[in-house]
């Protein structure tokens, strides 16, 4: 009987060590597993901001380069950010979208930015002219892209970079900086540490917008540009 009782012992034993093993990895564990899921989350907020920022950029070619205009296209586009969410949601899809819209227009306003690369204030004191807007029924400063072919070779007759630098100011480049929630518990703070650390552009001010919104957030940025479709308007953002 004592053979088969020290044998029954040795399986406890092991039994036992596996146990205990396996209760020491499970932190470690939950931990990669949260931080895929993170990473996953971060992965898809990039790709979709990258489509709304160019989005916002081909909204603004279209309205004289309106600022208002491309930040509503881009909170728009933001709003859609976590549909999935609208699986289990109880709101009618109407409802759900009004709500998405007011938190990231709020969120915007406290924790993200728009901001025009070109055309910038040289290119517009260069180029600018003083047109009657129709639509406003008013005067004012317009950079001109009608008459394209006329314009390249009157520029070009003159000055060939004088014809670049005019083709660069009918380029609307617009960069966008967003402040995203980390939610995936236990790994957002360490994130948001890392990325000070490691000095990720615009999170900075990420960390500044995380204090008064008791919640840590990475700093997301994208960028896109389109030629102008419409005269870019000065006074009217």
């Amino acid at each position: 009987m004592s053979l088969p009782q020290h044998g029954l012992s040795i399986v406890r034993q092991a039994c036992g060590q596996a146990l205990i093993e396996v209760l020491l990895m499970m932190p470690l564990l939950l931990f990669v597993v949260l931080a895929i899921i993170q990473l996953i989350g971060l992965s898809w907020a990039q790709q979709h901001l990258q489509l709304a920022t160019m989005s916002a950029a081909r909204a603004g070619s279209l309205a004289h380069g309106q600022q208002r205009v491309m930040e509503r296209t881009l909170v728009g586009q933001m709003a859609l950010l976590n549909s999935w969410q609208r699986l289990w949601s109880r709101q009618t899809a109407t409802q759900w979208l009004q709500r998405q819209l007011a938190l990231q227009t709020l969120h915007f306003q406290r924790a993200a930015e728009l901001q025009r690369i070109t055309p910038d204030r040289t290119q517009l004191e260069t180029f600018k002219q003083w047109r009657y807007a129709p639509d406003q029924d008013r005067w004012l400063w317009e950079v001109p892209i009608d008459q394209l072919t006329a314009r390249l070779a009157l520029l070009q007759s003159t000055d060939a970079d004088t014809q670049q630098r005019w083709l660069a100011a009918r380029q609307l480049h617009i960069q966008v900086r967003w402040c995203l929630p980390l939610r995936v518990p236990v790994v957002n703070q360490l994130l948001a540490k890392l990325s000070l650390l490691s000095n990720v552009s615009g999170q900075s001010a990420c960390r500044l917008a995380a204090e008064s919104m008791a919640v840590p957030l990475m700093a997301l940025t994208a960028s896109a540009g389109f030629a102008m479709e419409s005269g870019f308007r000065e006074g009217i953002n």
